[in-house]
Parts: C-alpha cells; sequence; structure tokens
C-alpha cells in the first residue's frame, strides 16, 4: 500500500512540475496547451528544454535537467536488462553459471542492445525511436502481460501459497488487500484499460505531422505481439502436448514440472547428503551458527 502511493505521488507532484512549464509555454504562444507538444520524445527533448531556457539561470536548469534523463534511463536499463538476465539465468542455471558464461551473456545480450539502439541516434532515428516507444513498449503490451502475471499469480499458483511464502520471509501474512487486488482488482483494471486502448486506438504520427506508411504500421504491430503472443501460444502449446481431456490437460500444465536438463544439478555440483552420511559417518560442518537471544 505504502509503495502504491509512493509511486502514485511522485506521478502527481511530477504532473505539476511538467503541466506547469507546459501550462507558461502556452500562455507565452497565445496558443492551447495541447498544441505546445505532444507526449514523448518531443516532450522531453524540444518543448521542455525550451521551456528551461526561458527560466533564471538556464544553463544550470538544463545540466540538471539531462543528468536527471541520463540517470533515469540508467535506471531503466539497470532493471531491464536484469529483470532479462535474472530470468534467462534461473531458467538454465547449470548452463549459464559455469564460470564466466553468465558475463559473456549479459555481454551479449548488452551489445545487441548498443547496436539496436544506434539505430534510434541516426538522422532518421526519431521514426525508429517512436515505431518501438508507441508499440513495442506500449501500455497495450505491458497490460497484456500484467493481466496474465496475476492470472499465474493469484489463479494458477494460488494467493494463499504467495501469502505463505511472504509470511515465511517476512514474518507475518500481509492484510487482504494485496490478496483481492492479485485475484480481482489488477485483472480487472488491466482488462478494461487494455480493451478501451485497443478501442481508441488511432495510427502512429510524428510531431501531428508524418503520417506512418502502412508497412511501418504493420512492422509495430509485428513487435508488439512479438511479446503478447508468447504467452497464449506457449499455453496452448502446452495445452495440445498433454494428454487426457481438457480439464487434465489444463490441471497438468497449472502444475509444476520437472526441471529441464539444463536446470538440472550439474556433476560437478556437491550433493545435498553426501556419501559419506549415507555410510552412517560425520562430516565437518562448514559454517558455525550463533543465535543469539535479546
Amino acid at each position: 500500500m505504502l509503495l502504491g502511493c509512493l509511486n502514485s505521488g511522485t506521478s502527481f507532484v511530477s504532473g505539476f512540475a511538467i503541466f506547469s512549464v507546459l501550462g507558461f509555454m502556452a500562455q507565452e504562444q497565445g496558443v492551447d496547451i495541447a498544441e505546445v507538444a505532444e507526449s514523448g520524445p518531443g516532450l522531453a527533448f524540444i518543448a521542455y528544454p525550451k521551456a528551461v531556457s526561458m527560466m533564471p539561470l538556464p544553463t544550470f536548469w538544463a545540466i540538471l535537467f539531462f543528468i536527471m534523463l541520463l540517470l533515469l534511463g540508467l535506471d531503466s536499463q539497470f532493471v531491464e536488462v536484469e529483470g532479462q538476465i535474472t530470468s534467462l539465468v534461473d531458467l538454465y542455471p547449470s548452463f549459464l553459471r559455469k564460470g564466466y558464461r553468465r558475463e559473456i551473456f549479459i555481454a551479449i545480450v548488452c551489445f545487441l542492445s548498443y547496436i539496436l539502439g544506434l539505430t534510434m541516434v541516426t538522422e532518421g532515428g526519431m521514426y525508429v525511436f517512436q515505431l518501438f516507444d508507441y508499440y513495442a513498449a506500449s501500455g497495450v503490451c505491458l497490460l497484456w502481460v500484467a493481466f496474465f502475471e496475476c492470472i499465474a499469480v493469484a489463479w494458477v499458483y494460488g494467493a494463499d501459497n504467495i501469502y505463505d511464502a511472504i509470511e515465511d520471509m517476512i514474518g507475518y501474512r500481509p492484510g487482504p488487500w494485496m490478496k483481492w487486488s492479485w485475484m480481482i482488482i489488477t485483472p480487472v483494471l488491466c482488462m478494461g484499460c487494455f480493451i478501451f486502448s485497443l478501442a481508441k486506438y488511432k495510427p502512429l504520427t510524428y510531431n501531428k505531422e508524418y503520417i506512418y506508411p502502412d508497412w511501418a504500421i504493420g512492422l509495430g504491430w509485428g513487435l508488439a505481439l512479438s511479446s503478447m503472443i508468447c504467452i497464449p501460444l506457449v499455453m496452448v502449446i502446452r495445452i495440445v502436448q498433454s494428454d487426457g481431456s481438457l480439464i487434465e490437460r489444463v490441471k497438468a500444465v497449472a502444475a509444476p514440472r520437472e526441471l529441464n536438463r539444463w536446470a538440472r544439478e550439474s556433476e560437478s555440483a556437491v550433493p545435498f547428503y553426501p556419501a559419506a552420511m549415507a555410510n552412517g559417518g560425520l562430516i565437518k560442518p562448514t559454517h558455525i551458527i550463533v543465535e543469539t537471544m535479546m
């Protein structure tokens, strides 16, 4: 609850900072605020820097503004790269955790992302950036993924099981608000916003003048579907490959399955019950646990 309030409160304060500046620019130019700049890169790199140049000590505020953009980009990159790397490493631990394979894998992912990002700093890079921003990283994709995450956590794995795990980690069970949010409130809101976003969809334009061609819009939807279609596609494939009736197949897919060959314990790993213990012998402890009581 506290994190949600802090997140919404930060957006609320940011709205004052942004729209006060846009309102000032609209007043100076004698136009409507919607005509000053549209959301996206035009707001961050054209409208807002121009407003900063009108302030007292413009150089100082410009430095702070672009340092803020730099730190925001770095923070986003850390989260995105670590989330992707951690998921793949946890999926194939015995393969990617040997030697320096994890570091090499991170270097490969960062290099490919760098090559992809170079296309967005060319002369026509803003058009490429807008295409990725409008389709690949749009709210439609995020809402779709968030909906299935809530279904997987709250209904497939079970909200009560999540509560048990949280209780094991922090020592108490959270309030019922989180459980109802995972099970009902968040999925309903995500699906509702997803439907309204599709109903109010408009083809992509740049700076309210350039209209993207049909092939570019098709490419954008391909980028969006590349992340959206994976969830239902894998689900259908798993159900088709299972045996039994439809209900039995769905239950089998939702149940935990055996580890794949990359996730199994590697041969070099030490087993949990060594041979010495199996023969009745004792082994020397490797850690000393000291318990103190107040």
